[in-house]
C-alpha cells in the first residue's frame, strides 16, 4: 500500500491588480504543481467584513497545508461565480520561494508557470502535458475567421464579447486618449518645424520628444534600434518568439553558408560547424511567404536568417538570405557588408517576420 505524502505548509502571497473590478469576495481555490505531484486544491479564503477578502490593488498573505510536492513550478488558481484579477502569486514551502506571475483575468481557472527561464528540452512531461492543455484552452476560447489570401482574424462580433484578457481595460482606453494627445502635439509640432527647416535624417525626429512630447524623453530604443544586439532581442521577446530555432546538426541547402561568411562574425576561434555542434546557431526561415499573393505595388520575401551566441551570451544575426533559393541573384548578406545594406537587409527580415506572423493559423 502506498505511503500518503507528507504535509507541510505553503505560504501564499497573493497580489491583487489595482484595476477597476480586479477584487474578488469569496475562496480562492490553488493547486500547487511540483515534481512529485500535484497537492489538490487548498482553499484560501481571507474573511473581512463589508470588503472584498481579495481587494483590488491589496496583498494578502494566506498560510496553508497541503501534500509536499517537491520543487515547485506551476500553480493552478480557481475561482466560482466572479472574476478577478491577481498579479503576482508567491508561494513559500520549507524557506524556498516560488513566483508565479498571473496579470491576466480569472473567470474560471488558470494555471501559471514558475518565473523561471527555461529552454523547451528542459520541460518535464507534466510541464508539457499543462502547456498542452493551455494551448488547447485557448484554441476553444478564441475561434478564428479566415480570410482568403489574408490575415485570420479573431471571430467575435464585438468588442465586448471578447474574453476579458483581451478587451481594452479602462485605463488603457485612458492611456491610449493620452497617447493620442501626445500623438497630436507631435504631429503638430512636426508640421511647425518643417515650415523653418526640412526634416532630413530620422535624428532630427528625436528633437520633438525634446520639445515637449513623451515628458521629453526619446524613447530607450531609439537610441539602439540599428544594433544587431536589439534586433536579435526583438526576435527572443517580440510578438513572434516561436519563429527562431535552433539549429541541428546542419543548415539546409537552400542556406549554403560557409565559413567564409561568418568569420569576422564568430568568436571562441570555432567554425560554424562547430559552433552548430556546440548549440550555438539558430534560424529563423519564413518560407510560409513562397507563393503568398501580393498586391502588384507590394514586396514580400521569403527570408532566412542564421544569429549566433557569442562570448557574451548575447544573441545577434550573422547572416540574411531573403529569397529561399539560392544563387548569384540571392547573395548571402552579413555584418562585414556596408552598414546601410545590412541595415537594410534587417528590415526586410523583420518585415517578412511579421508577414509570417499575420499569416499563421496556430
Amino acid at each position: 500500500m502506498a505511503s500518503k505524502k507528507k504535509k507541510v505548509q505553503y505560504d501564499v502571497v497573493i497580489e491583487t491588480m489595482n484595476t477597476s473590478g480586479a477584487g474578488y469576495e469569496g475562496s480562492i481555490f490553488l493547486t500547487v504543481f511540483g515534481k512529485d505531484g500535484s497537492s489538490g486544491e487548498l482553499t484560501l479564503s481571507k474573511v473581512k467584513w463589508f470588503r472584498e477578502d481579495f481587494t483590488q490593488g491589496g496583498s494578502e498573505t494566506i498560510s496553508v497545508e497541503g501534500a509536499d510536492v517537491g520543487d515547485l513550478y506551476a500553480i493552478r488558481l480557481r475561482v466560482q461565480n466572479d472574476q478577478w484579477k491577481p498579479g503576482m502569486v508567491k508561494v513559500t514551502k520549507q524557506n524556498v520561494a516560488g513566483y508565479f506571475p498571473c496579470y491576466q483575468w480569472v473567470t474560471t481557472d488558470i494555471t501559471v508557470r514558475e518565473a523561471k527561464a527555461t529552454l523547451a528540452f528542459e520541460d518535464n512531461k507534466d510541464l508539457v502535458a499543462l502547456r498542452q492543455e493551455e494551448v488547447g484552452k485557448w484554441r476553444e476560447i478564441l475561434p478564428w475567421h479566415d480570410w482568403e489570401s489574408m490575415p485570420s482574424y479573431p471571430d467575435y462580433p464585438d468588442h465586448d464579447a471578447l474574453p476579458r484578457d483581451l478587451q481594452f481595460e479602462s485605463e488603457k482606453r485612458r492611456d491610449m486618449n493620452d497617447y493620442r494627445k501626445e500623438g497630436v502635439y507631435n504631429f503638430l509640432l512636426q508640421k511647425v518645424v518643417s515650415v523653418f527647416k526640412d526634416i532630413e535624417t530620422y535624428y532630427d525626429y528625436t528633437k520633438f520628444f525634446k520639445a515637449g512630447v513623451n515628458d521629453g524623453k526619446v524613447p530607450d530604443v531609439a537610441h539602439r534600434w540599428r544594433t544587431d544586439r536589439e534586433f536579435a532581442r526583438q526576435f527572443l521577446q517580440g510578438v513572434h518568439p516561436t519563429a527562431i530555432r535552433r539549429v541541428e546538426k546542419t543548415l539546409p541547402k537552400k542556406f549554403p553558408v560557409t565559413d567564409d561568411h561568418v568569420k569576422g562574425s564568430l568568436g571562441r576561434g570555432v567554425t560554424l560547424q562547430q559552433a552548430i555542434d556546440a548549440g550555438h546557431i539558430y534560424m529563423v526561415d519564413c518560407e510560409l511567404l513562397v507563393g503568398i499573393p501580393v498586391p502588384e505595388d507590394r514586396y514580400v520575401t521569403p527570408a532566412m536568417a542564421l544569429f549566433y551566441v557569442n562570448a557574451n551570451d548575447t544573441l545577434v544575426p550573422i547572416a540574411i538570405q531573403l529569397e529561399q533559393e539560392p544563387g548569384p541573384g540571392n547573395p548571402i548578406w552579413t555584418p562585414q557588408d556596408p552598414h546601410q545594406d545590412w541595415l537594410l537587409v534587417k528590415a526586410f527580415l523583420k518585415c517578412a517576420d511579421a508577414q509570417v506572423k499575420n499569416n499563421s493559423k496556430k
